[in-house]
């Protein structure tokens, strides 16, 4: 094969992509050339000599397709030889040709070194090859017959092997940076996080194998290699930072790149190695916890996104000092880039903060038997102490609320990233660790005694409190915010509230269920607490229920406010987009439900005031409208509006999500409504009022006036049509018992229709 001639027509090929007269040849051109059984040699030609960006990169990828095709036929010499070459282009020990070289200067570095596009690229080609030859010396192919010690041997060779491709590299990476520096070091550490990229099911390059092959590559990284590089990582990253070099840029980027590398290894999907097989932490359900084997931050709220390595993690994550510093850079570097400018130290200061805000975003989200027991740490200190440590990063950074909300509105350099990364970080911390660990100081769990602000030092909830009502008076429920990030901050913030007001709930489930099967202290104080007093409250219940209270009167009110500006506007936001907008929705308003269920006694009776009220102005809008009083003027727009979002809320805090067997009134709706019976028997049940206040909303479709007069749209009562059906879905007719439980409990919640009415003669 021709090997200059082929440079020759890759190049051409390759630039002539960005002609569209030249395209449909170029791209004729190179297909037959990834398609060639003799591409191999001339990509590595084409690497080694070619000057044109384009002809390199298109050599490195077809380097990748023609090695994975050809590679069952390719001679153990020949592959070793491949990663090799690959080495040394990234790292700029391959010599260049001399007669290429610019300016006719003897040959050094191959050009293809220089071009950061195709070092990149070969970085990943690189990773493919290593996975590829993982398996070749293989641990599972054995004889019949082999003994013990024949597969111990054998396991032990497979080891010494990939061992021996990482270490090539290591060494590869320690050479070149006697001459490269700093260079050197980032592309070696980019690499092992392109190999941990590769080996994850989820971003693993098509090889044309067997699952099992991926799947035992993937164990096999997990087990013997992945804390590896983590710890590897961690020294590298840490002595960087330590050093001060890497605040002023000073470090070539290693230890940006360490933190890289740190924050793909934690974002690796760890599984079977926490206390559930799916890898996400900690169950908790109404099941009898078995004794004090439960960790207090034992919960709900598996779709969390939770990182569970397993116990052979906690030294390197848990151990004292093993992560203080991460948290201590993100602090230096996040204050650093807002007090400098866009000149170069501002820049690496931004740089930094941004990957040591991932890896701390990371920590937050630890979950599992990396956290010890309450039998092999009865105190909690350990993760308590993790805790803090992450309650200081988020106070830091998230307060004041106001400010922060400021800079993300104002766009300026990463603001946004900030404020989500925080909420984010609330929302992981809320559905891993103990409700009552958010209503206390970060220092009272510290293992020391931090010198910290009365900002850094409050308590997780205040800050939680705060970033949400500032995000709802920033206008987060406004249509034209919606997807943005202050939407996407008051989701996260929403949802670090369900889950702590349901993990609170299962949590005295939990407790009062083991109170009453077990013998003891506890088993004897359920027995003997009277038979309707309520159970000794959750630590945190009675917080989270006033705060979520609090937080839901803001969220009806900003949003009754942002239901009002819509009406203005020339679509109608989510609905537009089909049944994909309308699931959006209903997701967010199901977020905001749970809240609300959090605190029935005081949330019910606001909804109800709401529908009321917006009831009353209709009414006074109809009775100007039949008086002839400024009927030319009224417009009612805003207020069917608003109608409109209430009728949309109102089912979801009452009604079924319908996401089980039967439709059946939500846990906490129908604790309230229990407690209204035991404590103020024949008196306003606060379920009852509100589904009565409801339905006298539905009533309007059955008011002629109201229908005849043209205030009351077609869109309104659709979706009032829709809240009555998911009401008496679980309240009158719920296919399990016929309606008869469910209407002696809630029967006083359905109106006669003389009382539905607006007045008038319908």
């Amino acid at each position: 094969m021709d090997l200059d001639g082929a440079r020759a027509a890759v190049e051409q090929a390759s630039t002539g992509l960005a002609h569209p007269a030249h395209r449909a040849q170029a791209e004729a051109t190179l297909l037959e050339f990834r398609r060639s059984p003799h591409a191999l040699p001339a990509c590595r030609h084409i690497l080694r000599t070619s000057s044109v960006m384009e002809a390199c990169f298109q050599a490195a990828a077809t380097l990748r397709d023609a090695a994975l095709r050809d590679y069952a036929a390719l001679p153990p010499e020949e592959r070793s030889s491949l990663r090799q070459f690959c080495l040394g282009v990234v790292l700029g020990q391959t010599e260049g040709d001399a007669n290429t070289a610019p300016g006719g200067a003897g040959a050094g570095p191959c050009p293809a070194s220089l071009m950061p596009v195709v070092v990149s690229q070969l970085v990943s080609v690189l990773a493919v090859l290593i996975k590829r030859a993982w398996l070749d010396v293989d641990e599972q192919k054995l004889d019949t017959g082999a003994t013990r010690a024949d597969y111990v041997a054998a396991a032990s060779a497979a080891h010494a092997h990939r061992q021996s491709m990482l270490a090539e590299a290591e060494r590869a990476v320690s050479q070149a940076s006697n001459s490269k520096g700093s260079d050197a070091r980032v592309i070696g550490l980019n690499l092992f996080a392109a190999v941990i990229t590769e080996f994850a099911p989820s971003t693993a390059s098509a090889m044309q194998l067997p699952w099992d092959f991926h799947e035992r590559c993937r164990v096999s990284l997990q087990n013997d290699f992945l804390q590896q590089f983590f710890q590897h990582a961690v020294g590298t990253a840490r002595a960087a930072a330590e050093t001060g070099r890497a605040l002023e840029g000073l470090d070539g980027g290693v230890c940006v790149a360490a933190l890289r590398l740190i924050n793909a290894a934690l974002a690796w999907d760890f599984q079977f190695t926490g206390s559930n097989p799916n890898g996400g932490g900690f169950g908790l359900s109404a099941a009898i916890p078995r004794g004090d084997v439960l960790r207090a931050s034992d919960g709900v709220g598996a779709d969390a996104v939770k990182i569970a390595p397993g116990v052979s993690w906690r030294d390197a994550l848990l151990a004292p000092g093993s992560t203080d510093w991460v948290f201590e850079l993100h602090a230096l570097a996040a204050a650093r880039a807002l007090d400098t400018n866009g000149d170069a130290p501002g820049r690496a200061a931004r740089a930094v903060a941004h990957a040591a805000r991932q890896t701390v975003s990371s920590l937050c989200a630890l979950a599992g038997d990396v956290f010890p027991s309450k039998r092999e740490d009865p105190s909690e200190s350990s993760r308590l102490a993790h805790f803090a440590r992450c309650a200081f990063s988020l106070n830091r950074a998230l307060r004041p609320a106001r400010q922060v909300i400021a800079r993300a509105t104002s766009g300026g350099g990463d603001a946004e990233e900030v404020m989500t990364d925080g909420a984010r970080g609330i929302a992981a911390l809320a559905a891993i660790h103990a409700p009552g660990d958010f209503y206390q100081s970060p220092s009272s769990y510290a293992a020391s005694n931090p010198t910290v602000s009365s900002d850094e030092n409050a308590a997780l909830a205040s800050t939680l409190g705060e970033l949400t009502v500032c995000l709802l008076e920033a206008g987060a429920l406004r249509s034209e915010n919606d997807g943005g990030s202050l939407d996407e901050t008051l989701r996260m913030c929403i949802e670090a509230w369900g889950a702590l007001a349901e993990r609170s709930l299962a949590g005295q489930q939990r407790d009062d269920a083991f109170r009453s099967n077990v013998g003891g202290a506890g088993g004897d104080a359920a027995k003997a607490r009277p038979a309707h007093s309520p159970p000794p409250a959750f630590p945190g219940q009675a917080e989270t229920s006033a705060a979520c209270a609090v937080v839901f009167e803001a969220y009806l009110r900003f949003g009754l406010a942002a239901a009002a500006a819509a009406a203005h506007e020339e679509d109608d936001g989510q609905e537009e987009e089909g049944k994909a907008g309308a699931a959006a929705l209903d997701e967010r308003l199901a977020l905001a439900a749970s809240v609300a269920r959090a605190a029935p006694d005081e949330t019910l009776p606001l909804l109800r005031a709401a529908m009321e009220a917006k009831k009353n102005e209709l009414g006074a809008f109809l009775s100007n409208g039949q008086n002839g009083q400024n009927r030319a003027n009224a417009d009612p727009a805003e207020l069917l509006e608003q109608l409109w979002w209430l009728a949309r809320v109102v089912p979801h805090v009452l009604c079924d999500a319908f996401e089980g067997e039967f439709p059946l009134p939500p846990d906490a709706v129908a604790e309230c409504a229990r407690r209204a019976a035991i404590n103020d028997p024949g008196g306003l049940c606060p379920v009852t009022e509100t589904g009565g206040s409801f339905l006298n909303l539905v009533g309007l479709c059955l008011d002629e006036n109201a229908m005849r007069s043209g205030f009351v749209s077609p869109r309104l009562v659709e979706q009032l049509i829709w809240g009555a059906a998911r009401w008496t879905d679980t309240y009158l007719m719920p296919e399990d018992v016929g309606g008869s439980a469910h209407a002696a409990l809630f029967g006083g919640a359905v109106p006669t229709l003389a009382a539905v009415g607006l007045g008038g003669d319908g």
